[in-house]
């Protein structure tokens, strides 16, 4: 699979996981940074303590011309607007694949001509400097973003065959509202309480507290979801990444800003819509974004 030309837009701990996957079965896979470099090294370290160096290549122009599938690991605030700017470098069949952690308004790319996918996935892990630490092996849900044309499964079984396992999901939108189910909770409360997930399983009272809010919001929205399942659910990822700092503490430790509006914001804003009450939501979005004033001074 050599001649299929991969780009990664967002290489961060999901996507330097993916790269290193790429290139492990040798497909042509670059990445593509903000800054101005022509490569980067990094480490992977799996959660056997087993470590991997790669150096990627990256930001190379005519190999985003000529590539047949954009990965998009961005945070899910710069996904759409930076979409955008690369569509008029891709192929009309260039699969774009966007796997996010919170909700992005994705009607705004319903008309591109691309194959649109949309997806998220459980593979957990945490950087610091050049190494990542890959710390749990999850599944990765993929599911149709739009009808192109040029729509084709055949990526979802390349993806597969690269970092499985990678399931079709016709219902996408589902799934993705049960990883913001678990994003809202985990994120925040690790934030509020500074600690690694595992840490977590000392504050069950509030995680049923919010599974009940979410709970009640997704029922609302027509998604079958049991609040007893979804605590169970919660518990379970929490056990499974204990030793995995959230996305969100490590950007608020790393003077980034956060998906909190992406996350939490969205639960807040469609609980409007139904006039249901989320006040511990509330109470989260608010400790964070007062935690981003105080310690961001510019946003990347």
């Amino acid at each position: 699979m050599d001649y299929m030309k991969i780009t990664v837009l967002g290489c961060g701990v999901i996507g330097k996981i993916w790269i290193s996957y790429f290139l492990k079965k040798k497909y042509q896979v670059k990445g593509w940074l903000r800054f101005k470099k022509n490569f980067f090294d990094f480490n992977i370290i799996s959660s056997s303590k087993n470590k991997f160096s790669y150096q990627a290549s990256c930001n190379d122009i005519l190999h985003l011309r000529d590539t047949d599938i954009l990965l998009v690991t961005l945070k899910s605030f710069q996904s759409i607007k930076v979409i955008k700017k690369f569509l008029p470098n891709l192929k009309l069949n260039c699969a774009i694949v966007i796997i996010n952690n919170g909700i992005i308004e994705y009607k705004k790319l319903k008309d591109i001509k691309q194959p649109l996918f949309l997806g998220i996935t459980t593979h957990a892990g945490y950087s610091i400097n050049k190494n990542v630490y890959h710390v749990f092996y999850g599944e990765t849900y993929i599911g149709p973003g739009n009808k192109s044309q040029y729509f084709s499964i055949t990526t979802i079984n390349i993806l597969n065959q690269v970092l499985p396992r990678v399931i079709w999901k016709k219902n996408i939108f589902y799934f993705i509202w049960i990883k913001l189910s678990i994003n809202c909770i985990i994120n925040p409360l690790s934030v509020f309480y500074n600690c690694k997930n595992g840490n977590l399983l000392k504050h069950k009272h509030k995680i049923l507290i919010l599974c009940n809010e979410v709970s009640c919001l997704m029922k609302k929205k027509g998604y079958s979801i049991n609040k007893n399942n979804l605590y169970n659910h919660i518990l379970y990822v929490i056990f499974s990444t204990k030793d995995n700092f959230s996305s969100m503490l490590q950007d608020i430790k790393n003077l980034k800003r956060s998906e909190i509006d992406q996350i939490n914001g969205v639960i807040i804003n469609e609980s409007k819509n139904f006039n249901i009450n989320v006040p511990l939501n509330k109470r989260l979005f608010n400790f964070v974004k007062n935690k981003e004033r105080s310690l961001i001074k510019v946003y990347d």
